[in-house]
């Protein structure tokens, strides 16, 4: 998936209600990568500094997304994005994960925050401009 599909794809799922994390894998993945793009890949992360990025993820760019941080990290390492410590007390980006390989170069540099915004920004301006139309129709109907 090279960039502007990651974008867009991530944009259109945060722009619903979703009950938690997408069913169909490759949704599910731009979600999880999207996280893992807000994370310094060469940074092991304690399980308290985890939680604040997911919860942090989750009120900003996922706050339409259904989990919580603790679905979210569970799923991050089921599929692959983290790796664990066997003490579960430290994670780090798994690079070599086969995930990888499903996601160009050129999504590395999204900023996943700065797109989202930017498509609820385009949102409401659609809504605004709709609205004006509806009132101008009906003022002269």
């Amino acid at each position: 998936m090279d960039g502007e599909t990651f974008k867009r794809r991530l944009v259109s799922l945060c722009m619903k209600d979703l009950p938690g994390l997408p069913k169909k894998e490759e949704d599910r993945h731009v979600l999880l990568k999207s996280i893992v793009l807000t994370m310094n890949p060469q940074k092991e992360y304690s399980h308290k500094e985890l939680q604040e990025i997911l919860i942090e993820w989750l009120e900003g760019v996922g706050r339409s997304v259904g989990s919580d941080h603790a679905a979210l990290r569970r799923e991050m390492v089921d599929d692959g994005f983290l790796t664990r410590d066997p003490a579960g007390t430290t994670y780090k980006i798994n690079s070599q994960a086969p995930v990888n390989s499903a996601f160009d170069e050129t999504v590395e540099s999204i900023d996943t925050v700065a797109a989202v915004e930017e498509g609820r920004r385009l949102k409401a301006e659609k809504k605004r401009q709709f609205m004006q139309t509806k009132q101008g129709k009906g003022a002269s109907g």
